[in-house]
């Protein structure tokens, strides 16, 4: 058995544009957003050398421009929202680490997602604080090509597909093509698919 502490974060800068059709504080609102993320899962990769890479999820990290729009509405005025958003993500860069162990040809993925959320405004705290419950499916998809890099050191001696530092050497040709050079890298896309959940406290500056 061994144990593989991992890491994930998501960060996300972005401008937002609302607009509240009525005058009301809970009538419908409309809004539309853009800005830059970064997604990351990582972990240890001495520990991924120590186990059998094809049954977990080798570290990814993406950096992508986000383009977003979404609604939200009051169920009870100035106590209760629900509001409901999706977000496009562009690929614009992946980690170092994602292409060493899945290959260095490997291209930004794009993604989406999608988002529920229900928040409370707690004005019988004070004026300002909120309480909210937040649902995502988050969806990524990623072309891995090109040959992996070493782990630690290459074997010399050998060509580079033969080298058994690599962390999965592809295939030495396509076999579809015959004499071709080494291609490596997955047959289709790889989507990576994320459903969480968070309860969130916070304060919102009028």
């Amino acid at each position: 058995r061994v144990e593989v502490p991992t890491h994930q974060s998501d960060f996300r800068a972005t401008i937002r544009i609302r607009n509240r059709f009525g005058r009301g504080p809970g009538d419908f609102m409309l809004f539309a957003e853009g800005g830059l993320g970064v997604f990351s899962f990582t972990f240890d990769l001495d520990a991924l050398a120590k186990v059998e890479k094809a049954a977990i999820i080798a570290p990814v990290e993406h950096g992508s421009l986000i383009l977003g729009a979404g609604f939200e509405a009051g169920v009870v005025p100035e106590a209760l929202w629900i509001g409901l958003y999706g977000q496009g993500r562009i690929g614009m860069w992946v980690g170092a680490a994602t292409r060493e162990v899945w290959g260095m040809q490997t291209a930004p993925a794009n993604g989406l997602l999608a988002g529920l959320f229900v928040r409370h405004d707690a004005n019988w705290v004070t004026r300002g604080v909120f309480i909210a419950l937040r649902f995502e499916y988050f969806l990524y998809v990623t072309e891995f090509r090109g040959q992996v890099a070493c782990y630690r050191q290459c074997d010399s001696s050998s060509a580079l597909w033969e080298s058994r530092g690599l962390w999965e050497p592809w295939p030495v040709e396509d076999p579809e093509r015959p004499g071709s050079p080494v291609i490596g890298g997955l047959r289709e896309p790889v989507n990576d698919h994320y459903f969480r959940s968070a309860v969130e406290v916070g304060y919102a500056f009028e």
